[in-house]
Formats: structure tokens, sequence, C-alpha cells
């Protein structure tokens, strides 16, 4: 039989409903594999294992009494740091807040979670305050790339990543802002996305930022999906739930579907021959699907990556200016350094800039007149040093620029994997939507998980 840690969400359910299998071996078999190869990731914090192993007793009498509460129930998952849970820490990745008080109250993601039965078994690393893609920290140091140590995760839900790809857990939950779940799942070969905003409720609530869920195939994730949607009150942009299940939806048959390909974010990092050619190849797969490919130049005409800078920047420096001024030195230096440049841009530097990104949306937004979908390659880049805060070092967000813009507008946008780098690293492809469409979005990246067929196995660090 398939080891525990190894299986999927499907196969821990048909386990637990022929009683083959409990949630209680799961949650122990995750804890031994934390134990295995944390030390060589660092993608975990503040395990919980009581909680958990109480969770998973529960769940095993519910599926003994046959009244399990959904395919969630006893599966093993970890949570980012930056989604509240009561009585856990809430650091944000940044060591100023280490010892600051626990949380007093779940987030919406973890309120589903625990209503389907989920166990939660830890929180996972992130950068500080989240304002970079890559997997430094203050708070929790550098998380690495399970595939090839050498390398970065991807950020800034870096630990989740890095855990699910090395096989901790069958699921875990990120938060996206600028890519922060779908360049970490690529960068680590897995499938996840950043919904239609407001189908996954969190807080504080934003226009921008939204919970994902990252898993080791298309069907999980869309499992996650289903349960982390809805409204909930707390957050005024959720939206209400679409009628249906996600992880129902078939592979979307691409014969006649007209679908763009953009290799050219127009701003931000070149795309590297190597993950050109990645991208190329999914996309003659998908032509000789019967899909038509609809070559688009760029995604927008003019950088507006001072305008993100300063919106995100602005961000982190409300948190900053909440924290003791004795403490801010403990942030990471590129951190500490952004936030205080924020400090001296003026109302009018920011109306601007978000006058410049109403314009950025409205050129994003143009392409899907005509096209219900685009490809793009998820990350330019094939991976940088597991300790840089960016393939740029001097502007960590350069290599978002596919990512960013679907934020600002709204879209659903997933990401899979499709193949291999030469230094062993995954690639991911990305699927961007109309807004609304996650249905669609989850059936073209489940065809093109089957088509590809190019999901790496679960890392084995070293």
């Amino acid at each position: 039989m398939t080891e525990i840690w190894k299986m999927t969400l499907g196969q821990l359910t048909a386990g637990y409903a022929s009683g083959a299998l409990s949630p209680v071996d799961a949650a122990k078999a995750a804890f031994e594999r934390i134990e295995k190869v944390n030390p060589a990731i660092n993608a975990i914090f503040a395990p919980m294992p009581e909680r958990a192993l109480e969770a998973a007793v529960a769940s095993e009498k519910r599926w003994r009494d046959g009244a399990a509460l959904g395919p969630l129930d006893g599966v093993p998952m970890t949570i980012k740091d930056s989604v509240a849970m009561k009585g856990t820490p809430y650091v944000r990745g940044c060591a100023a807040n280490l010892g600051n008080p626990l949380s007093t109250s779940d987030s919406p993601p973890v309120a589903r979670i625990q209503e389907a039965g989920g166990v939660i078994l830890a929180k996972t690393t992130m950068p500080d305050f989240g304002m970079f893609a890559a997997g430094v920290s203050s708070a929790h140091g550098t998380t690495r790339n399970p595939f090839n140590l050498a390398y970065n995760t991807g950020g800034s839900s870096s630990g989740g990543a890095a855990s699910l790809a090395a096989g901790i857990g069958a699921l875990t939950i990120g938060t996206d802002m600028a890519g922060s779940v779908r360049m970490p799942a690529a960068m680590c070969g897995l499938a996840g996305m950043k919904p239609t905003q407001g189908r996954v409720p969190h807080l504080p609530p934003s226009a921008v930022r939204s919970a994902g869920p990252l898993a080791r195939n298309v069907k999980d994730m869309a499992t996650f999906l289903t349960v982390l949607s809805g409204e909930d009150l707390r957050d005024f942009g959720s939206i209400p739930p679409e009628q249906r299940r996600y992880e129902d939806a078939d592979p979307a048959q691409l014969k006649g579907m007209e679908i763009g390909l953009c290799l050219d974010a127009g701003f931000g990092c070149e795309t590297e021959p190597e993950i050109r050619e990645a991208i190329l190849r999914v996309a003659r797969e998908v032509e000789a699907a019967g899909a038509v490919i609809v070559p688009v130049d760029r995604l927008i005409e003019f950088d507006p990556s001072e305008a993100l800078n300063k919106l995100f920047f602005l961000r982190s420096r409300l948190e900053y200016n909440a924290m003791p001024a004795e403490k801010r030195s403990l942030m990471l230096p590129y951190a500490l350094q952004a936030c205080e440049a924020a400090g001296e841009i003026s109302a009018i530097d920011y109306a601007s800039a978000l006058e410049e990104l109403e314009k950025a949306k409205a050129q994003m937004y143009r392409h899907f007149g005509r096209l219900q979908y685009m490809l793009t390659p998820a990350s330019p880049v094939h991976g940088f040093p597991a300790d840089d805060v960016g393939a740029d070092t001097k502007s960590a967000l350069r290599h978002t620029n596919f990512m960013s813009l679907v934020n600002q507008t709204g879209q659903p946008g997933a990401v899979v994997n499709c193949g291999m780098t030469a230094q062993n690293l995954p690639i991911g492809v990305q699927v961007i939507g109309r807004r609304f469409d996650d249905w669609g979005v989850v059936q073209l990246l489940a065809a093109l998980e089957t088509m590809l067929g190019a999901t790496p196995d679960i890392a084995e660090p070293n």
C-alpha cells in the first residue's frame, strides 16, 4: 500500500471510509514526515501535534459512525503564518512580531477547514509581511526548495508550498496579493489557485489579496476550493458560492476554444529561454487537442512596477508604524528599507499610483473581450538562490510580472506543473480566466494536467 504521507486526499478518505486507514494514522505519519524533512527545508512554523491528534481522533469516530463531515474530514494539512487560527502565533514572517499575543479568533479559511473536519498540523513560514515572492524571513530564516535545496521556493506562501512538495500533509492554504499562492506552487511543482476576488473570504478584507488552495494535483486543489468558498460576513468583499463542487469539473474540451498565449508581460523580468520553450510546448499540446492559440504580444503596454511597489510597501509601512520603534531593526533588511522608503511617499504619489494601476487593469482585462482564457509562464525565471529576496535582489517583485495584475483585476489565476528545468526545478504554466469563471479555470487546469502528465513525484530533500 502507498505510504500514508504520500496519499492524495481521495486516497486518504477512501481509506477512512473503508476502515483500512485512520485519520489518526495519517496525522501521526505527517508528523513523522515533518521530523524527517523539515530540518532540510525549514517550512514548518508552530507545529500543533496535540490539537491535530485531538481533531484526528474526533474525525476517526465520525468516519466509524458513518457521519463524516465531507471530503476534508480527517485530512492532514497546513496553514500559512498569516492565516489566523485561535490560540496560535500570528507572526507574518517578521521577527519583530515574535512573542506577540496569540490569535484570539479563527480566520474564515480556518473556520471552513474546521467545520469540514480538516486536521491542521502546523503553520508554515513566509517572508516579512509577505512583502516579496521568496522564502526568506527575519522570523523563520530561509525556506528551501525541496527539489533543489540551493534554490528558492518563491513566496510568499513559501513554507506551505515547500512542505506540501516534500510530503507534509495533503493540502495547504496560502494567501496571494501578487502571486503569493501561484508563484510557490509553480516553483514547487504543485497546483495552486488565486480564485476570483471574494470567492474565498479572508481577513482583513482586501480588494487585491485572496486566500487560495494548494495541492499536489488539480482535483485535490478543487476539492479544497469548494470547502473554502462562500460568503462570510466578516469579509464584506466575499461573494456567494457557486452551487456546484469544483472537484466535479471535468477536464475542458479544448476543440474550438480560443486561448491566448502571452510570453511577454511587458514589464519585469524577461522570460528565460528554458521557460519560454516549456510554455510553447504546452501551447503546442493545447493546439494539437483542437484549441485555437491566439498570440498576445504582451499583457500591458507600459511598466506599472513603481505603482505596484508603492501599493505593496505602503501596506507594509502600516505594520511597520504599528510596531515598537526599537523592534524595527529586527526586520529583514530589504523589508526594513522598503518600509522606510514608503514613508516618503506623499498622498499625491499614492493617488497617482492608484490611477496608473487603473490604467494597467484596463489594459490587462481588454484581452478578455475576445479570449476566455490565457496561458502565460507562472514565473519568467527558472529559479534563484534560496537566500535571495527575488530574482532581482534590488527589485524583489520583478519576477511576479505575469501574476500581479491578476490580483488587481480580481480575475482567477491558477498554475499547474508543465515540466522540470535542467536544475531539477519545476516549471509552472499559468491559466488566467475571466472574473467569476473559477469553474472554467479549474476545467482548463485539469485538462492541462491530464494532457501534460508532468506532475512531479514528492520531493526527497537532501
